[in-house]
C-alpha cells in the first residue's frame, strides 16, 4: 500500500446525468501560471485529501474453468480507516478477445459495480487501463492496450460508474472478481489489479491561509457545444453619492479613484442575507448541460469593515432557478494572507455544481453571504461570484473547451506568462475561437492592464487593449444586462467572454495547427486577482461515434432464431470523414446467416472484392460513404446517417449471452487525423456497451410456411404489376388460401396475374412460387414441389443459363434442373414416378401420372446453393429478416 499526498486532481470530468457516449473526447492539457516576481504572503498550507493505492499482483488463468458463476477472485484488505470519496481502479490482464471479459469490484458491505462488462464485440488483445469514472474515454475503443511494464496504456471510463463507493467506508476486504463470458473460445491471464482510494479532504479551515494556486486544468471536453459565463458583484459604491451613479453609469470617478466606499450589495429582499445578486443562464432548448463550477471570492479584511464572518468564506447560500436558497461549501478553498504589501486578507472558492444546473436549467441563480470586507482600503474592496457552465449543444459547431482555475495576484509589473499546452486548432484557418476571464479587482479609470495571447492584446467593444479588466461583466462585445443589478461597471469583478473570431483572423494570434498558446497578463497601474480561464476553439472533425448505435428487435432469442441486427451510424461532427469502414465480428454463440448483408437496404454480396461489404468468414465488413467500393470506404458528409444490416442464427444454449458490438474506423477530410469508435446500445444506460442478447428456453414453435403462385410472364411479357386479388382455388397442402393476405410479405412481393387469359401451342408462360414462413418459429427440412400442368413442359436455360431462378435473403441463385443437391444447388425438375426421398412432395390427388414433370426446390440444407441455410425462419414483420422470406420462378411451354 502507498499512501500519496498532493493537489487535488484538477483533470475529473463532471458528474454525468443520463447516457454520454464517448463522441465527447475529453482531453489533457496543462496550464501553468508563475508570477515572474515574488508570490506575495506564500504560507502554503491546503486542505488536501490522501490517496490511498493497494496492489493485488497474483496472476491467475483465465480459460474454461473461469465461468462467470465461478470467478477468478483477487483481494485488496484495506487496513486505513476514512470516508472513501473517489475510487479508481487499474487492471491489467491479457487475453485473446478482451470482449468476453466481465471484471466486478466488491466493496467490503457487498455492493458490487462492474466495471468491464462483455462487450462482446472488442476482438483487441488485453487490457492495460486505469479505469477512472471521469474519463470521457472509451473503454472498449478497438485499440490494443500493451500489458507490458509500465502500467498504464490509457485512462477510460467503466462500463459503470464507480462512484457507487463514494461516501462508504474504506476499511475491510475488498474483492475484484474476473470471468470470461465465453470461457470455451478464448483464453487469458490475469496480471494484476490497483484499487486506489482518495478519503474525503479534511475540513477547509478558513482562518488558515493556504497561499497562492497555480493555475490548472479543471475540466475539458471536444463536443458540439458551447460555453456561458454568468454572474454579478457581492459589492457595490453608495449609490446615494453621485460619484459613484457615475461610475456605475460610465465607469469614470474622477479624481476619486479608489476612494469610494463600498457596501454590501443586496437585492434579495431576505432579511437573513447580508449581499445578494443574482444573473440569468440561458441554456439552449435541446442542450445538456456537461460541467458548471461556481465560483466566488474577494477581500476578506484590510477595509473600513472586516467580513461579517471570515471563517465562512468557503461556504455561500445559492438560490436555483425556482428553489429557495441553499448552502454551498468550497471543494476547493485558497486564501491570501497580503497584509504585509496591501493589508488584505484576500480568498476565492470553488464547488462543482453541475447537478443542481443540470436539475435546475435555464432561470434566475442568486449566489448571497459571500463573505467580503467592505468600506474604503488599499484601492477598492472586490467580491464577486460566476458560474461557468459547458454545455452540449448539436446545432453548435464541434468545439474543445477547457476551464483552469487558481488564485494568485498580478499586479504593478510587466507580465506574467501563462502557457497553455495541449492546444489543438484546425489546418484551415477561419476557425472560431473565444477566451473568457473571472477575476476580481478590475477596475475602469485605472488603465494599463493587458491580456495578450501570443504578444497579441486581445480587446473587444467592452474590454480595451490597455484596461481588458476594467470591472464590466460582458459577452462578445457587449455589457451582459440579463442580471440584477445590471450596471455597465461594477469597479470589483470582471467577467468576460471575448470572441476572437474576427481577431484572430486579422492579427493570426493563435495559429492553425497550434499545440499551445501564450497568455500574458500585464499591468502597469493595477492590480488583478485572476480566479478561472476559459478558452473554446472549433475543430474540423468528423464525429461518427457520438451517435453509432447497434440495435436488434429483442433482447430474447431461443437457439435457432434469427437475431435482426441493425448498425446505424450518423456523423455529428463539423467535417465530413474519409474511407469510413465499419466492422463487426459475428459474436461468439452465433452464426452469420448467408445473403444479409445490406447498407441502406441494398443487398450486398458475402464474398469480397466486387462490392461495399463482406463476410470474411469472422467479421461482417461495411465500406459506407460516398465513394466507397470494395477496397476502401467512402465519405460520409456532415449530418449523414447510414444504416447496415445482417442476421446471424442463435447457436447459444439457454441462459448464455450473445454480446456483439461493432467497430468503427474513419479520417478526417480536413485534418488527416483518424477516428475510431464502437457501437452503443441505446437501450441500455451504460455507455459504449455491446448489444446484449439472453438466450432462452426453447419453446415450442408452430412453423407455418404460406405460399402464393402467380404467372409472371408470357413469352417474355411481363402481366399485370400486382394483382392483389385474393386467390379462390386450392393450395396443393389443402389449407384453404389466405396466404396473400400474410401482413409480412415485403411490398415488392406477390406481383404477377392470376388468371393470364388464353394461350396458344408455342407460348411460354414464367411462374413464380411465393414462400413465407408466417409461423412462430423456424421450420426445419423446407422443400417445395410445383407440379407441372400436362399440356406443359419445363424450359431449361432461362435464367443466367440456367433453368430455376431462386432469390432469398435478398440473393439470387440461378439453379440447375439436374439432381445435383449434394455438389451444385438444391433445385431440380423431376417427374412424378421419381421424385426425391423424404420430406415427402405430398402432391395432389390431381397429380398421378407418373411422367408429369415436378420442379422441386430445397430451401433449408448444408450442401449445394444457396449454402447455410439449416432452418428456415419466421418473419417479426414487413420483411424481415431477410431470409424468412422469397421466391423461385421458372418457365413452361405449351405443348404444340
Amino acid at each position: 500500500m502507498t499512501k500519496l499526498f498532493g493537489g487535488q486532481s484538477m483533470g475529473s470530468c463532471a458528474p454525468q446525468s443520463g447516457k454520454e457516449r464517448s463522441g465527447r473526447i475529453a482531453l489533457s492539457y496543462t496550464l501553468s501560471l508563475l508570477s515572474a516576481g515574488t508570490l506575495l504572503g506564500a504560507i502554503p498550507q491546503r486542505a488536501e485529501a490522501a490517496t490511498y493505492t493497494y496492489d493485488n499482483t497474483t496472476p491467475g488463468a483465465i480459460n474454461g474453468t473461469t465461468i462467470c458463476s465461478s470467478p477468478i477472485s483477487r483481494t485488496f484488505n484495506v487496513t486505513d480507516s476514512f470516508t472513501v470519496q473517489d475510487v479508481n481502479l487499474g487492471f491489467n490482464a491479457d487475453h485473446v478477445y478482451r470482449g468476453d471479459m466481465q471484471v466486478t469490484l466488491r466493496h467490503p458491505d457487498g455492493t458490487a459495480v462492474q466495471v468491464i462488462s462483455s462487450s462482446g464485440g472488442d476482438s483487441s488483445p488485453g487490457y492495460d487501463v486505469l479505469l477512472d469514472s471521469g474519463s470521457g474515454n472509451a473503454l472498449n475503443d478497438g485499440n490494443a492496450d500493451t500489458t507490458a511494464a509500465p502500467l498504464y496504456d490509457r485512462t477510460a471510463a467503466p462500463s459503470n460508474s464507480l462512484s457507487a463507493f463514494n461516501g462508504k467506508a474504506s476499511n475491510g476486504t475488498w474483492t475484484l472478481e474476473v470471468c470470461d463470458t465465453f470461457p470455451s473460445s478464448d483464453d487469458g491471464t490475469f496480471n494484476s489489479a490497483q484499487l486506489i482510494l482518495d478519503d474525503t479532504a479534511p475540513p477547509i479551515d478558513p482562518s488558515l491561509p493556504t497561499g497562492p494556486r497555480p493555475f490548472s486544468l479543471r475540466y475539458s471536453i471536444e463536443t458540439k457545444g458551447d460555453m456561458a459565463a454568468i454572474g454579478n458583484a457581492s459589492l457595490i459604491c453608495d449609490i446615494s453619492n453621485p460619484t459613484c451613479s457615475t461610475a456605475l453609469s460610465n465607469g469614470s470617478v474622477g479624481n476619486n479613484v479608489g476612494g469610494l466606499a463600498m457596501q454590501m450589495l443586496d437585492t434579495d429582499s431576505d432579511g437573513s442575507t447580508f449581499n445578494s445578486s443574482s444573473a440569468n443562464l440561458t441554456v439552449p432548448a435541446g442542450a445538456s448541460v456537461l460541467f458548471a463550477g461556481l465560483y466566488w471570492g474577494g477581500t476578506s479584511d484590510g477595509a473600513t469593515t472586516a467580513a461579517p464572518d471570515a471563517s465562512k468564506r468557503n461556504e455561500a447560500l445559492l438560490a436555483t432557478p425556482g428553489s429557495g436558497y441553499q448552502t454551498v461549501i468550497a471543494d476547493t478553498f485558497t486564501s491570501i494572507d497580503n497584509s504585509a504589501t496591501t493589508n488584505w486578507d484576500v480568498y476565492s472558492s470553488f464547488t462543482d455544481v453541475t447537478s443542481l444546473v443540470q436539475s435546475a436549467g435555464s432561470g434566475t441563480y442568486t449566489l448571497a453571504n459571500v463573505q467580503a470586507s467592505n468600506g474604503i482600503g488599499f484601492t477598492y474592496p472586490n467580491a464577486g461570484w460566476s458560474l461557468i457552465v459547458v454545455y452540449e449543444d448539436v446545432t453548435e459547431p464541434m468545439r474543445n473547451m477547457t476551464v483552469f482555475d487558481g488564485y494568485n495576484f498580478s499586479g504593478f509589473d510587466t507580465g506574467n506568462v501563462q502557457t497553455l499546452t495541449g492546444l489543438r486548432t484546425p489546418p484551415t484557418a477561419g476557425f472560431d475561437v473565444f477566451i473568457g476571464a473571472f477575476a476580481g479587482d478590475g477596475e475602469p479609470d485605472v488603465t494599463g492592464d493587458t491580456l495578450s495571447i501570443n504578444g497579441t492584446a486581445a480587446s473587444d467593444a467592452v474590454n480595451p487593449v490597455d484596461n481588458f479588466y476594467n470591472g464590466t461583466i460582458s459577452r462578445y462585445g457587449s455589457h451582459v444586462t440579463d442580471r440584477n443589478p445590471n450596471n455597465p461597471y461594477n469597479m470589483v469583478v470582471d467577467i468576460d467572454h471575448l470572441d476572437l473570431t474576427a481577431w484572430n483572423q486579422t492579427n493570426n494570434a493563435i495559429p492553425t495547427n497550434a499545440t499551445s498558446i501564450d497568455l500574458n497578463l500585464s499591468t502597469s497601474g493595477d492590480g488583478i486577482w485572476p480566479m478561472v480561464y476559459f478558452f473554446g476553439v472549433e475543430v474540423f472533425e468528423p464525429n461518427l461515434v457520438t451517435q453509432f448505435e447497434k440495435t436488434t428487435p429483442s433482447t430474447n432469442y431461443a437457439t435457432g432464431d434469427t437475431i435482426p441486427y441493425t448498425i446505424s451510424v450518423t456523423n455529428t461532427g463539423n467535417d465530413n470523414s474519409t474511407n469510413t469502414v465499419i466492422t463487426d465480428a459475428i459474436p461468439t454463440g452465433s452464426t452469420f446467416i448467408p445473403g444479409s448483408l445490406k447498407i441502406n437496404g441494398v443487398t450486398k454480396t458475402d464474398g469480397s472484392g466486387d462490392d461495399e461489404a463482406e463476410f470474411d468468414g469472422s467479421n461482417v465488413v461495411f465500406r459506407v460513404g460516398t465513394g466507397a467500393n470494395a477496397a476502401q470506404g467512402g465519405q460520409v458528409n456532415i449530418n449523414d446517417s447510414v444504416t447496415m444490416t445482417f442476421d446471424v442464427t442463435v447457436t447459444a444454449t439457454e441462459g448464455e449471452l450473445v454480446c456483439n458490438q461493432a467497430t468503427i474506423d474513419y479520417t478526417g477530410a480536413t485534418s488527416g487525423n483518424t477516428g475510431s469508435g464502437v457501437s452503443d446500445d441505446p437501450n441500455t444506460s451504460a455507455v459504449d456497451d455491446c448489444t446484449e442478447i439472453t438466450t432462452t428456453a426453447a419453446v415450442s414453435t408452430n412453423p407455418d410456411v404460406v405460399l402464393v403462385k402467380r404467372i409472371t410472364a408470357i413469352n417474355g411479357q411481363t402481366t399485370n404489376s400486382n394483382d392483389t386479388t385474393d386467390l379462390t382455388q386450392v393450395i396443393n397442402d389443402g389449407v384453404a388460401n389466405s396466404a396473400d393476405d400474410e401482413s409480412n410479405w415485403p411490398a415488392s412481393y406477390l406481383v404477377g396475374a392470376l388468371d393470364a387469359g388464353s394461350v396458344q401451342p408455342g407460348d411460354e408462360i414464367e411462374y413464380t412460387v411465393y414462400f413465407l414462413n408466417a409461423g412462430d418459429g423456424a421450420a426445419e427440412t423446407v422443400r417445395i414441389c410445383d407440379w407441372i400442368q400436362p399440356n406443359q413442359s419445363f424450359v431449361s436455360g432461362k435464367y443466367g443459363g440456367n433453368d430455376i431462378e431462386l432469390v432469398i435473403g435478398g440473393t439470387t441463385y440461378n439453379l440447375t434442373d439436374d439432381s445435383d443437391a449434394a455438389t451444385v444447388d438444391r433445385g431440380e425438375v423431376t417427374t412424378v414416378g421419381s421424385l426425391p426421398a423424404t420430406p415427402d412432395c405430398n402432391l395432389s390427388s390431381f397429380s398421378t401420372t407418373a411422367s408429369d414433370e415436378v420442379v422441386v426446390v430445397d430451401i433449408t440444407g448444408t450442401t449445394g446453393d444457396p449454402t447455410g441455410l439449416t432452418t428456415f425462419p419466421n418473419t417479426t414483420g414487413q420483411g424481415t429478416p431477410t431470409n424468412a422470406y422469397g421466391y423461385f420462378r421458372f418457365t413452361t411451354k405449351v405443348d404444340e
